[in-house]
This record gives C-alpha cells, sequence and structure tokens, in this order.
C-alpha cells in the first residue's frame, strides 16, 4: 500500500494500529464507518468493519485479548470507501505485465469481504493501467491479481491490495480473450503474443463453487456462465462433496 502511494496510485487512507499501546492511536481522521485488516490475510477472513474509531478501538483490543491477530502481522486502521469492487488478473515475467484481464465483483462469498462468487468481466483501462505499475514496482514475475474499489465519487480507481499468487480467476482469461497461460508460455519460449488486455466485456461468470455455496437457487448458476469443471469429473465430485462441510449454511 505504501509502495502504491509513493508511486502516485491512489490509496485509501489507513494508520498503523499497535495493539498493544491502544491509547496512542489516532484512529479518528479515517471517518466512519472504518476497516480493520492485517497483513497476509485472505478470503475476507482479516477484514472487520468498525462503526466509529472508538468501536474500532475496542475491537482491537477484543480480537488482541483473542489471539485473531496473527503473531508478527502489522494491523491497519483504514478508511471505508463506498464504491464498486473490482479486480484485475494478469501474468507477468520480471516487472513487465505480459497479459491481463479486468472485472467487477457482483456477488461476494462470505458478504461483504469474502471473495468472488459473481462477476463482469469489464473495460477498464485505468485499473489495468494500476496493475501494470504495480508489477513494474514490484519487479513481480508469475501469475497474480490486484484489488481495488471504483468509488462513487467518480474518481480514479483506488488500489487496495496485491496478490502475488494466481487467483481464482486465473484460468477465466480465454472468456476474455486474454489466456494468462499462453501469454506466459510464450513468454518463456521466446515466441511472440500480442496482449489483448481485457478488452471483453459485459460476460458474466457464476464461480464455482463459491457462488453454488452462497446460494444454491442463484439465478447466475443458469443465466451466467458457470463456471464448473465438469470435465474432470473426479476434482468436480470431490469440490460437490467437501464444499457443503466447508460452507454449512
Amino acid at each position: 500500500m505504501e509502495l502504491a502511494a509513493e508511486a502516485g496510485i491512489r490509496t485509501p487512507r489507513q494508520v498503523p494500529v499497535d495493539p498493544r499501546r491502544l491509547a496512542s492511536n489516532d484512529l479518528s481522521g479515517l471517518g466512519a464507518p472504518l476497516l480493520l485488516k492485517y497483513d497476509g490475510s485472505s478470503a475476507g477472513r482479516g477484514v472487520f468493519l468498525a462503526s466509529d474509531a472508538r468501536h474500532a478501538t475496542d475491537m482491537v483490543a477484543e480480537l488482541e485479548r483473542t489471539n485473531a491477530f496473527p503473531a508478527g502481522r502489522q494491523v491497519v486502521a483504514q478508511e471505508f470507501v463506498r464504491g464498486r469492487a473490482a479486480s484485475v488478473s494478469f501474468c507477468a515475467l520480471r516487472g513487465r505485465m505480459l497479459e491481463g484481464f479486468a472485472y467487477t465483483v457482483l456477488q461476494h462469498q462470505p458478504a461483504p469481504f469474502g471473495p468472488a462468487s459473481v462477476i463482469e468481466l469489464a473495460d477498464l483501462p485505468p485499473l489495468m493501467e494500476i496493475a501494470r505499475r504495480m508489477v513494474e514496482l514490484t519487479r513481480y514475475s508469475g501469475f497474480g491479481g490486484i484489488d481495488a474499489i471504483l468509488p462513487d465519487d467518480g474518481g480514479p480507481p483506488i488500489f487496495l491490495e496485491f496478490n502475488a499468487r494466481p487467483t481464482q480467476t486465473t484460468h477465466l482469461g480465454s472468456l476474455a480473450g486474454s489466456d494468462l497461460c499462453r501469454a506466459m508460455a510464450c513468454a518463456l519460449e521466446g515466441r511472440p503474443y500480442e496482449g489483448v488486455f481485457g478488452r471483453a466485456s459485459g460476460k458474466t461468470v457464476a464461480l464455482f463453487p463459491a457462488e453454488w455455496a452462497r446460494d444454491a437457487n442463484s439465478r447466475y448458476l443458469t443465466a451466467a456462465h458457470h463456471d464448473v469443471p465438469w470435465t474432470e469429473r473426479r476434482i468436480t465430485a470431490a469440490i460437490l462433496s467437501i464444499t457443503p462441510q466447508l460452507h454449512p449454511a
């Protein structure tokens, strides 16, 4: 986050929080509501919504008391930005983005901060540019993704986090005309590849098994592209078997 801010990328205001010195934490300048986050979390499990600064302080104290914050992880309080969640999935080599595509999030599982369960492919050049710049700044190689907010104020996208790993949408590039695996293979083998960078838009995808776990009767399971690996029967059977245990609701 600090690296992005120093490079002039729009980021939310945030303040490091020391759970052991709560009296010294001044969170009032972040407005209300606000978020608490800890580094290295995933799937929305490290994000907590607080109604105001006092509530955030009380919540930090309780989370610290119950050892909810993993040892050694930095905790920050962050302003809550109203807008639409959006992401970019990409592949990169030595700080150069080879290919990527963007999408907005229509549903989360679990709500409100969990991973996407329904997405809509979108042509978002400003968001793609943020992904390019973050790849350059980190000299990143591999598959990855960035998460951002398209703010209600109509301003530039607000960068939230960098996922230095293949994300759950990595394999969907062909739907956007942006095959991430092909782009990476060509780069490693020295073959030419012209990136499309997500110019396709409007397609809706119900991610599997996330949307099924969110709502087994979701209209997106029939109205959208349903992302089920039916050709891999053993994998699909295993997912169908274990998902109810992971998401009993």
